[in-house]
C-alpha cells in the first residue's frame, strides 16, 4: 500500500510541491466525508503514507491539501480503486485411504479463501463409487481435521469398458439394453421397429458395473420406415419463382433429379429444393446456385489486357473462333515499366539496397453469352532496378525531419537494431511505412491509418534496417519520423540525464498537467506507444524504477 500511495500522491501533490524544500504536513479526506480530516508527515523526497484501511473495497474520491508555514492549499481531488486483498494459497500434504483398505494413497491439498480442497490420483480404481478418508498436515507440518467423503470414479475418454443402458419410450415400460464406452462416448443401439413413424421421446441413464447410475437423461428422435427411392418427388423453384415437382431416379444410391431450364436465360441462376417421400416425410430445404450456358457451349471470343492502372491504354483480342478458355495460351509483350512508389521489391546486392519494379498485369475475358471475367497477376519485373540513395540515418529513440517525398517518390532512412529489439516507427503524416531486414525481406507494412502509430516488428537479426515512406497524404512540406528501441537501457529517460529516478518522474508529469519544462524528450514519456502522454505512462515509468 505504501508503494500505491507513494506513485498516487507524487502525481498528486505535484504541482503544489514543486519548490518546496524540507518536510510539510498533509491534510486529506475521502469521498464526501469533510467530517473525518486526517492529516500525515512528509516522510522525504515527496513520499508519505495515507491509510485506507477504513475504507471498503470498491471506487473512491481522495481530497488533499498541504499545510506549509500555517497557510493550506487548495484542496485537489483524484479518484482510486481500492482492490480486494486475496488470500495466498497454501499447499498442504496428506494421505488418503480408499474404501477402507489399508493402501494409502498421497494427496495434495490446497487451501484458498478458507476452503482445503484435496487431489489425488485415482487411476487405479475401478469405475464407481469409493470412499475416502484423507489426513493431512501444513506446510509447517501441524496436522489438520481430516475429512471424509464419497466421490466417483468415471471411466475417462481413454478408456474402454460395459455399461447398462435402462431406457422408457414415450413413457412406456422400462428397457434395457447392454452399451459400451469408448472414446469418451457411450454406445447403445435401441430396438424401435414396433413404433410408429414420428416424432417419440426417450428417457435413459446408464449404470456401471458396481451399480453406480448416472443422471437422467432425456431426448427426441424420429422414426422412420424405409423410402422407395422410386416415390421420392422433388420439388424446387427456378429464382424464386414457381414451385414445380419432378420425379426422380435411383443410381448407385444418390437421388437423380433433372430440372426443365429451357425457358431461362444464359448466366447465373439459384435453385431451391427439397425431397418429399411417399410417407410425407421431407427434406430440409436446400439452395444453389448455377449457370446456364449459352446454346452450342461456352467458349471465349475476346480478351484484353492491361498493366497496373492503364485501362486506358489497354489491348484488345479478338478471336477467329470461339476457343475454350484453357486453349488461349500465347505469348504478351512486356516492355520494361517505370517504378513505382506503391509497388515495388528490394535486393540487397553487396549490402546496398536496390528496388526492383513490381507490376499488376490485368486480363478480361468475355465468352460468347457477353459475360466477362476478369483475372490479375502480379510480377516482378529485374530489368527496372535502381539503387537506393539519399538514405537518411535514423537513431534510436530520435526524431528526424525530412522533405515530403513527391509523388511516386519514395524517402528511405536507415535504422541500426540489434537481433532481439523492438523497431517502432511512426511518421506526423497519414502515409505508407515499409520496414526491411537486412536481407531486402519486408517485415512490416502499414497504411495511412496505422503510420501516425507506433508500429514495427522484432528484429530478427543484427544489422542495418530500413524505412521506406511513401504515398504521403496532406499538404504538410515536411513529415517527422520517429524511432523507437523499447528494449534498450534508458528508455524512459524523460530527462535525458542518463538516468531513470524520480526527476523523470516529475518531468512526466510536466507534460502530462501542459507545464513546460526543459530536456524533456518526449519520446521516451511515451512509455506505452500510443502518441501521447497520461497518467498511464506515468505508473509505467514508475514501475520500471521500481524494477516491476
Amino acid at each position: 500500500m505504501r508503494i500505491l500511495t507513494t506513485i498516487l500522491c507524487i502525481l498528486l501533490a505535484h504541482n503544489m510541491a514543486r519548490g518546496q524544500t524540507g518536510s510539510g504536513e498533509w491534510r486529506y479526506w475521502f469521498d464526501e466525508d469533510d467530517s473525518n480530516v486526517y492529516s500525515t508527515l512528509d516522510l522525504g523526497d515527496g513520499a508519505f503514507d495515507i491509510d485506507v484501511s477504513m475504507l471498503p473495497e470498491g471506487f473512491h474520491l481522495l481530497h488533499l491539501q498541504a499545510l506549509s508555514n500555517g497557510t493550506l492549499s487548495a484542496p485537489v481531488t483524484r479518484a482510486f480503486t481500492k482492490a480486494a486483498v486475496t488470500e495466498a494459497a497454501d499447499t498442504y500434504k496428506g494421505l488418503a485411504v480408499i474404501d477402507g483398505g489399508t493402501a494409502l494413497i498421497e494427496a495434495e491439498g490446497t487451501m484458498s479463501n478458507g476452503k482445503l480442497s484435496w487431489e489425488f490420483d485415482v487411476a487405479s480404481l475401478q469405475p464407481g463409487l469409493h470412499t475416502c478418508h484423507v489426513q493431512g498436515v501444513t506446510p509447517q507440518g501441524v496436522a489438520v481435521e481430516s475429512a471424509e467423503g464419497h466421490f466417483v470414479r468415471t471411466l475417462t475418454d481413454s478408456e474402454e469398458g460395459t455399461m447398462s443402458c435402462f431406457y422408457s419410450i414415450d413413457d412406456a415400460e422400462m428397457s434395457q439394453e447392454e452399451g459400451t464406452f469408448s472414446g469418451g462416448k457411450h454406445h447403445f443401439d435401441l430396438d424401435v421397429s414396433a413404433l410408429p413413424d414420428g416424432i417419440h421421446e426417450l428417457n435413459y441413464w446408464m449404470v456401471a458395473d458396481n451399480g453406480v447410475s448416472t443422471s437422467r437423461g432425456n431426448a427426441f428422435f424420429i422414426k422412420t420406415t424405409h423410402i422407395d427411392p422410386a416415390a421420392v418427388r422433388c420439388y424446387y423453384t427456378l429464382d424464386n419463382f414457381t414451385t414445380a415437382p419432378q420425379e426422380g431416379t435411383i443410381s448407385d444410391g444418390v437421388l437423380h433429379f433433372n430440372l426443365d431450364v429451357a425457358g431461362l436465360s444464359d448466366g447465373i441462376h439459384e435453385v431451391s429444393y427439397w425431397v418429399l417421400a411417399d410417407n410425407g416425410s421431407v427434406s430440409t430445404p436446400e439452395s444453389a446456385y448455377f449457370i446456364k450456358v449459352p446454346e452450342g457451349g461456352t467458349g471465349i471470343i475476346e480478351y484484353e489486357y492491361w498493366f497496373n492502372n492503364e485501362y486506358d491504354n489497354r489491348r484488345t483480342i479478338t478471336l477467329d473462333r470461339r476457343v475454350d478458355p484453357l486453349s488461349v495460351i500465347t505469348d504478351i509483350e512486356v516492355e520494361p515499366l517505370d517504378l513505382r512508389s506503391c509497388a515495388f521489391e528490394v535486393v540487397m546486392v553487396d549490402d546496398q539496397p536496390f528496388v526492383v519494379a513490381k507490376n499488376d498485369l490485368h486480363f478480361r475475358f468475355t465468352d460468347i453469352g457477353g459475360r466477362m471475367t476478369d483475372v490479375d497477376a502480379t510480377y516482378v519485373d529485374p530489368r527496372v532496378t535502381e539503387e537506393v540513395t539519399d538514405i537518411l540515418p535514423i537513431e534510436p529513440q530520435h526524431t528526424v525531419v525530412a522533405p515530403k517525398p513527391a509523388a511516386n517518390t519514395i524517402q528511405w532512412f536507415s535504422a541500426e537494431a540489434q537481433e532481439g529489439d523492438s523497431l517502432l516507427f511512426r511518421a506526423s503524416s497519414g502515409c505508407v511505412l515499409q520496414l526491411f531486414s537486412p536481407t531486402g525481406e519486408m517485415v512490416y507494412e502499414t497504411d495511412a491509418a496505422g503510420s501516425t502509430s507506433f508500429g514495427g516488428a522484432k528484429a530478427l537479426a543484427s544489422g542495418t534496417y530500413y524505412l521506406a515512406l511513401h504515398e504521403m497524404e496532406g499538404s504538410a512540406r515536411s513529415v517527422k519520423v520517429t524511432y523507437r528501441v523499447p528494449d534498450i537501457p534508458g528508455y524512459g529517460d524523460v530527462n535525458a540525464d542518463g538516468q531513470l529516478n524520480i526527476s523523470d518522474v516529475s518531468s512526466i508529469i510536466d507534460i502530462v498537467l501542459g507545464l513546460s519544462s526543459l530536456s524533456i524528450d518526449e519520446w521516451n514519456a511515451d512509455l506505452n506507444n500510443d502518441g501521447v502522454m497520461t497518467i498511464t505512462d506515468v505508473m509505467m515509468l514508475v514501475d520500471r524504477i521500481l524494477g516491476n
